[in-house]
C-alpha cells in the first residue's frame, strides 16, 4: 500500500459518507412526505362545510403523535449511520499499520487492532453524547428539539387561526401548508404565524447531513492525532460555485491533525493525509523500534502518549 493508495482508501471513505448523508437525508425527506401525504388524504375525505373545531384538535394531536413516531426513527438511523462512517474511517487508518505489520514483520497488529477500536469506541461515545461539540448537547436531545418545535408550531398555528376567526377549513388548510415540506410560506404567512417552520424538514436533514460529515471528520482528526506518520491534514474544498467563502480561503491549507477545524453545516469539504516518508521508511524504521533494534525518540514519545490504548 503506497501512500497514494492510502488516501485513495480514505477518497472511499468519504465517497461511503457521501452516499450515507444522502440516503439518509431522502429516507428523512420521505417520512416527512408521508406524514404530510396522509394528512392531505385525510382532509380530501372531509367535507368542509361541516368541519368543527374538534376536527383541528384531533388534526394536531395526531400530526403530533406522527412526528414522535419520526423523530424515534430518525435517532435510530442516525445513529446507525454515524457508527458506520466512524468504523468505516478507523478501518481504514487501522488497515495502513496492518498492511506494514504485515508487510515489514513488526510485531505490533493486535495492538494496533486495540487502539483503533478504543478510539472507534471513544468518538462514536463523543458524537452521540455531544462532547464534540462546545455546547455538550446530546445528538438525541438535539433531535427533540426540532421535533418539538414542529409540535409547539402545530399548536400555535391552531391557537392563532382561532384568535383570528379563520374558518375551521381555512385552518385546516394552514396546517397542510405546514406539514407539507414541499409548500412555500410566503409573507403572509410569517405575518399570521411568526416564528413557525419555513421548511418543515429542512432543519432534520441539515442535522443528520452535518452529523454524519462531523462524525466522519471527527473521526479522522482522533485517528491521525494517534498516527505518529500523519503530520498534517490538507483541507480540500469543493471548487464550484456553491463554496462559500471561508471554504475557499481554507482550500490547500495544511492543518496538524489537531488543529484541524471542524466543516460549517451542511458542508461539503474533505481533506487528504499528509504524510512525508514512504511506506518503505514507515515500515522499517517501526519494525526497527518494535524490536528494540534502534532507539527513536519520535516513536517513544507516541508510545509514552498514547501507549495505554495498547493495553
Amino acid at each position: 500500500m503506497a501512500i497514494d493508495s492510502f488516501n485513495g482508501l480514505m477518497q472511499d471513505v468519504e465517497f461511503k459518507r457521501n452516499n450515507l448523508t444522502n440516503s439518509t437525508i431522502k429516507k428523512i425527506r420521505k417520512l416527512y412526505k408521508n406524514i404530510a401525504n396522509d394528512y392531505m388524504k385525510r382532509l380530501g375525505k372531509v367535507n368542509k362545510d361541516s368541519l368543527e373545531a374538534r376536527y383541528l384538535e384531533d388534526s394536531v394531536k395526531y400530526l403530533q403523535e406522527e412526528y414522535e413516531r419520526l423523530g424515534k426513527e430518525f435517532i435510530k438511523d442516525l445513529n446507525k449511520n454515524i457508527e458506520i462512517i466512524i468504523e468505516e474511517t478507523t478501518s481504514t487508518q487501522l488497515s495502513f499499520f496492518e498492511k506494514i505489520c504485515d508487510e515489514y514483520s513488526v510485531d505490533l497488529k493486535p495492538h494496533f487492532t486495540q487502539m483503533f477500536t478504543k478510539i472507534h469506541e471513544d468518538v462514536l461515545r463523543e458524537v452521540i453524547t455531544g462532547e464534540m461539540y462546545k455546547d455538550k448537547i446530546k445528538l438525541s436531545n438535539r433531535i427533540w428539539n426540532d421535533i418539538n418545535k414542529t409540535k409547539s408550531d402545530l399548536e400555535y398555528i391552531l391557537s392563532e387561526g382561532l384568535a383570528k376567526k379563520k374558518s375551521v377549513y381555512n385552518l385546516a388548510k394552514d396546517l397542510e401548508k405546514y406539514v407539507n415540506p414541499k409548500s412555500a410560506k410566503d409573507y403572509d404567512w410569517s405575518n399570521i404565524y411568526p416564528g413557525t417552520k419555513k421548511k418543515i424538514d429542512f432543519n432534520a436533514y441539515r442535522l443528520a447531513s452535518t452529523y454524519i460529515n462531523h462524525a466522519y471528520q471527527y473521526a479522522a482528526k482522533k485517528s491521525c492525532i494517534k498516527n505518529p506518520y500523519v503530520t498534517k491534514m490538507k483541507w480540500m474544498s469543493s471548487h464550484d460555485n456553491r463554496v462559500c467563502p471561508l471554504c475557499a480561503e481554507r482550500d490547500g491549507k495544511e492543518y496538524t491533525p489537531s488543529e484541524l477545524p471542524m466543516d460549517h453545516p451542511l458542508g461539503r469539504c474533505t481533506f487528504i493525509y499528509v504524510i512525508p516518508k514512504s511506506l518503505d521508511e514507515i515500515g522499517e524504521e517501526l519494525g526497527r523500534w518494535s524490536r528494540d533494534e534502534e532507539e527513536n525518540e519520535k516513536l517513544d514519545n507516541w508510545f509514552n502518549e498514547y501507549g495505554e490504548d495498547f493495553l
